[in-house]
């Protein structure tokens, strides 16, 4: 990293959430180690650190809010902010540790001149390491919107390159779901009709939303991770901790720290034995993780991998004959655990993080400047918003007409998905492309029998070549409202606004119909990188998207 781009990354810096839980765990381990917390103190040394730590973090929480207020936390001049920032943090720690600490008769060894600039040094530390990682996952961000924002001007026109019919998802859906309509025509008991609405409701996970990434990021893995929650969410999910680099790191870190603490002999041993037992641990929550995925196991396989090297490692230096080092009164007990899961839980992050960087930059930023690639877009809208969404409302039709006995529904959801069974995708996605008019027409009738939605767009914006993206982002907003907030009437309205398209979705339900993290959120940031604004009307909520 050049000195150039660090100062970029400053001029980024922000106080955020991650950043002032970073520091306060800092701040409150420091202050396990930084005092005399001989046995009879070791309760008065917790309670002085905790309050401490807790303290200054609730003053920067506040400090962020009122920076979040003014719309100043993303302004520019981030080096000077983090500098006053942490010297304000770490002054405010010091002044308070220090009479606190001889109320309770915990003195710190060192004098207060020690402490004080201790403190100042590690708030600028701690505060600047999570301050740079956070600003440059942003920096990240912006990079990818503004991709996604490029390549969507690319995509308002284009012929296909794909031959629908002939897809191997395509005609895999339809051999399926044709022989479940058929089977369900001929006895359409509650049961069957059930089954039917499952059948669809699979074929849209297992075959469409695959087959819409693939479209729009080139690849057939899942979304990227532009956002740090979602990035340390998936790393712990999927325990993607980069072994060979974490060993490597730990074995040097610990070997030093642990021959400065405990001797060399000691140290080093405690050090290989620590990477030894990480190194096993890692390789079995790798297998577990790949078995059973999910946050719960992933969650325990870093507790574990944490926690477990650390006790193992002690515990063979006491058949060995030497003393516990795994003591609350130097502070180890608490310090290396924690240490320890925080480089997992970076590490991890990192390098999910980092994956997704060289993949999605790469792929959209090649295809942002290859025409020929941007049908693709139109390609993957098609099947998130039209086919996905039809195909989800009649399984919503079946489903709701199953519970009601509604013969006349049966019929009508059964006569819709024979249709759309029937007809030819490929012509239907030329349809689709031709006109975006006709296409939120069409919106419109998809949720037939599940909600009503209207659709009002402005004459004014008819030779706009935005409203493609408009509609687009409508339909997204649509969609979303019906599956994830319920919504039974749904009103869209598109028109001209301060030189830009204002497309508001107004729907009867409170809710958030963005919807998951998923590729929709990347299809409206593609359609209005600015985001998504909400507001609650009555008993609904209206939500305004703006193309520029």
């Amino acid at each position: 990293m050049t000195v150039a781009s660090l100062r970029r990354l400053l001029d980024g810096w922000r106080l955020s959430s991650p950043v002032i839980v970073f520091y306060a765990l800092s701040s409150f381990i420091g202050g396990l180690i930084s005092m005399d917390s001989s046995e009879p103190r070791v309760a008065r040394v917790l309670i002085a650190s905790a309050t401490v730590s807790l303290l200054v973090a609730g003053c920067l929480a506040v400090l962020c809010r009122v920076w979040a207020s003014l719309g100043t936390s993303s302004q520019t001049n981030g080096a000077r902010r983090f500098i006053i920032v942490a010297i304000g943090a770490g002054a405010l720690r010091a002044s308070v540790l220090l009479p606190l600490a001889s109320a309770l008769d915990v003195v710190p060894p060192a004098g207060g001149a020690v402490v004080v600039a201790n403190s100042v040094v590690s708030a600028i530390v701690w505060l600047g390491l999570g301050g740079l990682i956070v600003s440059s996952l942003d920096a990240y961000a912006a990079r990818y919107a503004d991709l996604l924002s490029r390549r969507a001007r690319l995509s308002s026109g284009g012929d296909s390159v794909l031959d629908w019919d002939a897809l191997p998802d395509v005609r895999r859906m339809k051999s399926t779901l044709q022989s479940v309509v058929r089977t369900t025509a001929g006895e359409p008991s509650p049961a069957a009709l059930a089954r039917a609405s499952l059948a669809l409701r699979q074929e849209i996970e297992t075959n469409l939303r695959p087959l819409s990434r693939r479209l729009w990021f080139g690849a057939p893995e899942e979304v990227p991770h532009v956002r740090w929650s979602y990035t340390l969410r998936d790393a712990v999910s999927g325990f993607s901790v980069p072994t060979p680099a974490i060993l490597l790191l730990w074995l040097l870190g610990s070997a030093v720290g642990g021959a400065a603490l405990l001797g060399a002999v000691r140290g080093v041993l405690a050090a290989a034995l620590s990477t030894l037992a990480l190194g096993a641990t890692l390789w079995i929550g790798h297998r577990l993780v790949r078995r059973r995925p999910g946050l719960m196991v992933g969650s325990l396989a870093m507790v574990a991998s944490a926690v477990v090297p650390i006790l193992l490692a002690d515990a063979v230096l006491r058949v060995m004959g030497f003393e516990s080092s795994l003591l609350w009164t130097n502070g180890l007990m608490v310090l290396l655990p924690a240490t320890l899961l925080g480089m997992l839980l970076a590490a991890a992050a990192i390098a999910l993080a980092d994956a997704d960087r060289t993949k999605v930059l790469l792929v959209v930023g090649h295809s942002s400047d290859r025409g020929a690639d941007a049908s693709l877009d139109v390609a993957s809208t098609y099947v998130h918003n039209s086919l996905q969404a039809e195909l989800t409302g009649i399984a919503m039709q079946l489903e709701a007409a199953g519970r009601s006995s509604d013969e006349a529904g049966v019929r009508a959801a059964l006569e819709r998905a024979q249709s759309l069974l029937g007809r030819s995708i490929s012509e239907d996605f030329a349809a689709y492309q031709e006109d975006p008019l006709a296409r939120a027409v069409r919106v419109s009738r998809a949720w037939q029998g599940i909600c009503t939605v209207t659709v009002q767009i402005d004459p004014e914006t008819h030779a706009d070549p935005r409203l493609a993206l408009a509609v687009r982002a409508g339909e997204e907003l649509i969609s979303n409202a019906v599956r994830h907030s319920g919504a039974q009437r749904v009103h869209l309205d598109v028109r001209r606004w301060e030189g830009s398209l204002e497309v508001t979705c107004e729907a009867d339900t409170v809710g958030d119909p963005r919807g998951e993290p998923g590729l929709g959120a990347h299809l409206l940031a593609s359609a209005s990188p600015s985001g998504v604004s909400a507001m609650s009307v009555g008993g609904g909520t209206r939500y305004r998207v703006r193309v520029e």
